[in-house]
């Protein structure tokens, strides 16, 4: 296979310790997990212990009450990171493809002052694109280097990692190969980009009442929950303990031990559909508004952080 026939691909080094911080901080998070997680077995299996009682008493609570709070950290830390790219990754597509069609019509009016196609694109390098300028950039350095220039908007059509480009951009090719008037062709695929890029935007608008309505409804769910248990889990738990067998004369530290712990299944039970409601609610809020669900990430810790603010308040403390 010829070697003009390949994308060229750099992959620019930021130095060992920068291009290792993604392994260390994966192996950190994996280890800080994997030693939580054993101590969360011991308490479980010996929590009177010797292993146990050497642990420190915050450590225990931690272990103990705490242990989705810790474990939802502990997950966010491992791979937020990655999550964080891939939304900033998915953001600078966004803005690609958001200023793709101003490129064309530059490309396109170089090419009417007289320029072929690859001086026209060399021609749009000084130019500001946002999020495109260095791919700009890079296609006129390729072309001054004497690459084809159906090669080199081959290999940005497949950096680009977006459909919508690439199908753009072979359209142009195939036009180029093909003959005729490649500037219309060129304005044509800019002005549908145009237009794709209008929708867009409308769509995203459209969709944000039902991302505040996905804030709307989890607000409402906080405070169903909170009138539930106040209002009628609290007396549930009561009967409960009443149905249990428990006579009259039984004494009053085991009937009242009983349910406490009938009172913390509930909280539980709450606890784990409000952390539901709150990652699935704000992924798919981002779903709705970006039309990824890692767009939802922010949305999703914010309606953690609200859910936690509002419980901890009305609970009077941790829901465990």
């Amino acid at each position: 296979m010829p070697a003009d026939t390949k994308p060229i691909v750099y992959k620019k080094s930021r130095g060992i310790l920068l291009d290792s911080l993604p392994y260390l901080h994966l192996g950190i998070g994996a280890l800080l997990l994997i030693c939580y997680v054993g101590i969360m077995v011991i308490m479980v299996l010996q929590p009177d212990g010797r292993v146990s009682r050497m642990l420190p008493s915050l450590l225990k609570t931690l272990a103990t009450e705490y242990y989705v709070e810790v474990l939802l950290l502990l997950f966010f830390f491992l791979i937020g990171p990655h999550i964080w790219r891939r939304n900033r990754a998915f953001g600078r597509l966004l803005d690609m493809e958001s200023r793709f069609p101003e490129w064309l019509v530059d490309v396109a009016e170089a090419k009417d002052a007289g320029m072929t196609l690859a001086q026209a694109v060399y021609s749009t390098a000084s130019s500001n694109y946002s999020a495109l300028t260095k791919e700009v950039q890079r296609m006129s350095t390729e072309i001054s280097w004497g690459r084809s220039f159906e090669r080199v908007l081959a290999d940005f059509a497949i950096r680009s990692k977006s459909k919508f480009i690439a199908s753009t951009i072979y359209t142009i090719i195939a036009a180029s190969r093909a003959g005729g008037e490649i500037t219309t062709t060129i304005r044509s695929a800019a002005e549908a980009a145009d237009k794709r890029q209008t929708i867009r935007k409308e769509q995203s608008a459209g969709m944000k009442q039902y991302v505040y309505m996905s804030y709307f409804s989890f607000m409402i769910f906080i405070g169903v929950v909170y009138i539930v248990y106040t209002s009628f889990l609290k007396d549930l738990g009561k009967l409960s303990v009443g149905g249990l067998g428990f006579s009259a004369a039984a004494p009053k530290e085991i009937s009242e031990s009983a349910e406490a712990a009938k009172l913390a299944h509930y909280r539980f039970v709450i606890k784990m559909l409000m952390i539901e409601s709150a990652v699935g609610g704000g992924l798919y809020a981002g779903g709705l508004e970006k039309g990824s669900a890692f767009a939802g990430l922010k949305h999703a810790i914010l309606l953690l952080a609200v859910a936690y603010a509002g419980l901890f308040l009305t609970f009077g403390g941790s829901i465990v």
